[in-house]
């Protein structure tokens, strides 16, 4: 009885070690995904901080030259 105890115990412990060392693993796993997805997040805000600016540059060098229509009717609406 004592024997099958201690071989049970070994066994358990084994397999205690060994589900401590895929939770090692697995983890460290989830670390380097959130890591390439901050990098990720971090490479599209960059994108997008580039892209707002220059929109805005090109939306305010391309609205400086013509007034604004402010009637909101085209001289063609007003023909037919």
């Amino acid at each position: 009885m004592a024997k099958q105890l201690t071989t049970t115990l070994k066994h358990l412990l084994t397999s205690h070690r060994q589900l401590e060392t895929d939770a090692a693993m697995i983890q460290a796993g989830m670390d380097e995904l959130h890591q390439m997805q901050e990098a990720r997040a971090e490479r599209i805000v960059g994108r997008l901080k580039n892209a707002s600016s220059t929109i805005l540059t090109f939306g305010d060098a391309s609205q400086g030259g013509r007034p604004e229509d402010e009637g909101g009717d085209n001289e063609e609406d007003t023909m037919e």
